[in-house]
């Protein structure tokens, strides 16, 4: 079979009943040739469904997140799959929404990515679509302001963005070929926005505003000595790494 999508979700200790609720919603959207790939990072196997649209892959060590979505995204290159979400398992999302996600970049060739407008649980949205983060963004967001304010209001149309959140990303994966997928030097956080500016300097990545999803968001990092170790050091790295790129020009 020729798929039309594939969607990968890397899962790191997470509860079955989490995966299965997932992947209902996606089975309810109007897209035929869908391929859902789980990449497992848990030290034990956390789902044991079978579907025959679903490929499971248990790494039994945690490879990161981007390293985990790459592997996803080379059975795309393989398979020939010229589209590929990049998203989270703690989301959720009305009928449709994928639908007319994908139906945007079919339209659209010159597209690499798509995003939706992601909302948190009270309907004030999240930053997504905002520009690339500096460390005066990052530690206001981190330590002053750490619960967005803006309530979301419905738009139209689409509108152009530096980078989108690695919780729901439809790309093209003609352009996530070009730039080499993810970088496995972050290991945890960053690395979308690391991905995300690689591909706009070769293609426009566009905010969805007619569309929506919604992301619980945990927030590791605030309450985890050891992610916030990740996030310190996935952000040094990143800086660091647009630093030197920039002094290159």
């Amino acid at each position: 079979m020729q798929y039309q999508l594939a969607i990968s979700i890397v899962l790191f200790n997470n509860r079955q009943e989490e995966v299965d609720y997932l992947l209902k919603l996606f089975s309810e959207e109007n897209i035929d040739n869908l391929l859902i790939l789980l990449i497992d990072n848990s030290i034990k196997p956390c789902w044991c469904g079978t579907s025959k649209n679903v490929i499971y892959k248990w790494n039994k060590v945690n490879v990161g997140f981007g390293k985990g979505h790459n592997q996803a995204f080379e059975h795309s290159l393989q398979q020939k799959i010229p589209f590929h979400l990049v998203c989270n398992l703690d989301i959720s999302f009305r009928q449709g929404t994928l639908r007319g996600l994908l139906d945007y970049l079919i339209q659209h060739n010159e597209v690499g990515a798509v995003s939706p407008v992601i909302l948190n649980n009270d309907n004030t949205c999240q930053f997504n679509g905002r520009p690339l983060p500096s460390l005066k963004s990052l530690f206001y967001r981190r330590f002053v302001e750490q619960k967005d304010k803006e309530q979301y209001r419905t738009k139209k149309g689409v509108k152009p963005i530096e980078w989108m959140s690695g919780c729901f990303m439809l790309l093209r994966v003609s352009a996530v070929k070009s730039v080499g997928g993810f970088d496995t030097r972050f290991f945890l956080y960053m690395e979308d926005v690391d991905l995300s500016r690689r591909m706009a300097t070769r293609f426009p990545l566009y905010l969805h505003q007619e569309q929506f999803i919604v992301h619980k968001r945990q927030r590791g990092s605030y309450s985890s000595l050891l992610l916030t170790f990740y996030h310190v050091v996935s952000t040094l790295k990143y800086f660091g790494k647009w630093r030197l790129e920039n002094d290159k020009k």
